[in-house]
């Protein structure tokens, strides 16, 4: 604080401190001559009151400041009260000893200051609410990161006919780029910076969070920004930035190509014959028939034609899945699975949502989506049956049913140990007590494990099933654990959970 002030007198300073706590008394107790005008008395009655305010207002009175700090402490106003004639006017003094009273420390704009208490002075008026003092915002910290460019992480574009049929064959799950494409820019960060509020309280600055990338292989820094070196596919898995190289195979997945494992991304031209196996880190693209006997992808899995299951072969994908037919298949994957023609006997789990096309036809198999179901028959008049489950996260009910199964191991492996441990001459007596406490601690782990899953495995109760065409009797529906049996053929209905009433709905959708 630059200006300061001689100790005043105590009898003074208290009588200065009763003027400024009755001085708002004028505006908010006495009533002006509007109010007096509306009084229904007589008129000495009025004459008096107002002989009484102009006594009042004649009272000598220096003049005097207060200061006001906004809620926030981030401002601080000053209203000026002018002297009555003859007494001594507002002081620097007064404004120092007002700022020093209300705890003003930071922020003083002087030269405002001194701009209104000259202009109290010259006007001789009441000046409210002249904002004095700004505090200021901290700056927040923002560590060096990398951003990356937008059109890469954009959704891929799809082709929609006039029917609303879905153009497959046009629409890929990868992003291809060039030799030099810019693929993020280096942000330098930014030093976080104290704020403060008028009264002296200190801001610490924020601390910004961005997501972490790391550079990973065929990408380089120059000058701040990231460049591809190669042409391959955009790659964002781990939160590292790369760019793949991309398995081709020209001839199909068959006896000249062996089984593939490859840490990437894999596009095979031709079909994927019975028996052989696909692995990959990344996405696969199957541009004729996959044979399935095993596949499994970290990405996305886009099939132009059909998928045909063989033995007990599984398709574990890590994205979604995309092809014209499933047939004898099990799939799982964490992503939507959308089917354009048909689903014969497959058994379907999906995080998110399965999706046929408009002229799609199920029949038999057991489906888990999450999010919902999307077909345009369901069933039919001599078919398999058809279970759906929505709004479950089918890898708790994975872990439930392995927990089950382990279970029901361990139980029979006990009651072996309890009729071992009836003969008492045994000698391995000692191992036996040994494997019953083992056993009793699995299964007592087991139903710890279990009931902590129950409470995660009901994910979106707002999850539906439509059908578009036909849903015959025989389909079983159950959304939540609350089951629906479907009895009689319903056309162009959508399936979904009333939970006030606890039970399954239908209505009919045009």
């Amino acid at each position: 604080m630059k200006k300061t002030k001689d100790p005043k007198d105590p009898a003074l300073e208290a009588v200065d401190q009763v003027l400024r706590e009755i001085s708002g008394l004028e505006s908010s107790f006495l009533p002006g001559d509007e109010l007096l005008e509306g009084v229904v008395a007589g008129d000495s009655m009025v004459k008096d009151l107002r002989g009484l305010v102009e006594e009042t207002h004649s009272f000598p009175v220096n003049g005097y400041v207060e200061c006001a700090v906004a809620p926030d402490k981030m401002s601080a106003y000053l209203s000026f009260f002018p002297a009555t004639q003859g007494m001594s006017p507002v002081k620097m003094d007064d404004i120092v000893a007002e700022f020093e009273r209300v705890g003003v420390v930071e922020g003083v704009d002087w030269s405002v200051v001194e701009a209104a208490l000259l202009r109290s002075v010259l006007e001789g008026k009441k000046i409210d609410g002249v904002r004095v003092a700004n505090g200021w915002a901290s700056v927040p910290e923002i560590p060096p990161h990398y951003i990356v460019e937008p059109r890469l992480l954009a959704p891929p574009t799809r082709e929609v006919d006039e029917q609303g049929n879905v153009d497959y064959k046009s629409e890929t799950p990868f992003v291809m780029v060039k030799k030099g494409d810019r693929i993020a820019v280096l942000h330098p960060g930014q030093e976080g910076k104290q704020g403060a509020n008028v009264v002296g309280g200190r801001l610490e600055p924020a601390h910004e969070r961005h997501p972490t990338y790391t550079l990973g292989e065929n990408v380089e820094n120059r000058d701040g920004e990231v460049l591809s070196l190669i042409d391959g596919l955009f790659d964002l898995t781990k939160n590292v930035i790369s760019v793949r190289s991309v398995l081709v195979v020209d001839t199909g997945v068959d006896y000249h190509t062996g089984n593939i494992d490859f840490q990437g991304d894999v596009l095979i031209l031709g079909d994927v014959q019975e028996g052989f196996t696909v692995k990959a880190g990344g996405s696969v693209r199957v541009d004729r028939t996959l044979d399935a006997s095993v596949l499994e992808c970290e990405g996305d899995l886009v099939v132009k034609q059909g998928i045909i299951g063989r033995k007990d072969g599984v398709l574990q994908v890590g994205g979604s899945v995309r092809a014209k037919f499933l047939e004898n298949c099990v799939v799982e994957a964490r992503g939507p699975v959308e089917i354009a023609a048909g689903i014969i006997r497959s058994s379907v789990y999906s995080g998110a949502s399965i999706a046929c096309g408009p002229r799609c036809v199920v029949v038999g198999g057991v489906f888990f989506a999450q999010d919902g179901f999307r077909a345009h028959q369901i069933g039919g008049s001599t078919a398999p049956r058809t279970e759906i489950y929505c709004g479950l996260d089918y890898s708790v009910v994975k872990k439930l049913d392995w927990a089950k199964d382990q279970s029901m191991k361990l139980a029979l492996a006990l009651q072996k140990v309890r009729e071992g441990l009836k003969d008492p001459s045994r000698a391995d007596r000692a191992e036996l007590l040994s494997s019953h406490e083992r056993i009793l601690d699995g299964i007592r782990k087991l139903n710890v494990a279990s009931a902590n899953l129950v409470f995660t495995l009901d994910k979106n109760e707002a999850a539906d099933v439509v059908v578009t065409g036909t849903v015959y009797p025989g389909v079983y529906i159950e959304i939540c654990h609350v089951s629906f049996v479907v009895k009689k053929p319903l056309s162009s209905s959508r399936f979904f959970l009333d939970k006030k009433a606890g039970i399954v709905q239908y209505e009919r959708i045009r």
